[in-house]
């Protein structure tokens, strides 16, 4: 599905400061200003004010993603995330950390963060769930 409609069911955990969906069904936003979704780890303390566009589902799925991404500052990210809670959670997507890097941050009450230099803003990729994974 294509265009505003693919978007129904959607709601914001943590609104954004500005968010708009054009005719095609791209979504754009400005995320607040530090703000991650991140567990305790090496001594980081966690956050959960991220900006994340979200519906539920049940059973299994697959999520199929075309990104492009303009960042501003170290760190920033795009991407998708399959959340159960705050403590449970999968983000995948673009980085920026002097370059672009694709970047997985696996969550199960810990962060465990890891990433690969690529050469471009622009990437498509798939999550999918099947069974008891």
């Amino acid at each position: 599905m294509t265009g505003v409609g693919a978007w129904e069911g959607f709601a914001w955990v943590n609104e954004p400061v500005r968010s708009e969906i054009n005719a095609l069904g791209r979504v754009r936003w400005d995320t607040k200003p530090v703000s991650d979704f991140w567990r305790h780890t090496g001594g980081v303390v966690g956050a959960d004010d991220g900006d994340a566009f979200l519906v539920g589902c049940e059973g299994d799925f697959k999520v199929t993603m075309q990104l492009h991404c303009e960042f501003q500052s170290p760190f920033d990210q795009c991407g998708l995330m399959v959340r159960v809670d705050e403590r449970n959670w999968l983000k995948a997507g673009i980085e920026l950390d002097g370059g672009p890097w694709f970047s997985v941050v696996e969550t199960r009450e810990h962060s465990d963060w890891s990433k690969q230099a690529i050469s471009t803003w622009n990437v498509e990729f798939t999550i999918w769930r099947e069974g008891d994974t």
